[in-house]
């Protein structure tokens, strides 16, 4: 398996996987498809590598999995002075490839990138169980909105 930053000519597999992910998490898009397609390759154009970033895992060349993260910008606190904070996102895996650790190193990596922007605060919501496993043993912790890695 290799890892990959995801770039612009990477947009139609991606778009392809974050697809098969909305399929899974709401059920019926059908009319609504090519909406969300047109939409999200439109924010892909527009923020990849900007404020935007996505790894892929590949085997062979077939895109695996995906896992991004956007960057914020919000008031410094006691906790966070810069005031940058990394929102987890996109991330998903195809079925036949998971359980076998892909979306941990997508997310590890992820992190070690988040860490040199300088960022110190990482967030994400999931409600998914095997997910919630994955990212406690990362370091996330729950609070009253999400999970929460403090850097």
């Amino acid at each position: 398996m290799k890892i990959n930053v995801l770039n612009k000519q990477d947009i139609p597999e991606l778009l392809e996987l974050r697809l098969e992910q909305q399929k899974e998490y709401h059920e019926c898009l059908n009319e609504e498809e090519k909406n969300i397609l047109e939409y999200t390759k439109q924010y892909l154009e527009e923020c990849l590598n900007k404020e935007l970033y996505m790894f892929g895992a590949y085997i062979q060349d077939e895109l695996i999995a995906i896992c991004g993260y956007n960057v914020w910008n919000s008031f410094p606190t006691m906790e966070n002075h810069t005031g940058k904070m990394a929102y987890l996102c996109s991330a998903y895996t195809k079925r036949e490839y998971r359980g076998q650790g892909i979306m941990n190193e997508l997310v590890s990596n992820s992190i070690k990138e988040i860490q040199k922007q300088g960022i110190t605060k990482i967030k994400l919501n999931t409600k998914k169980e095997n997910a919630v496993r994955i990212y406690t043993k990362l370091g996330f912790v729950k609070d009253e909105t999400a999970m929460v890695l403090n850097l």
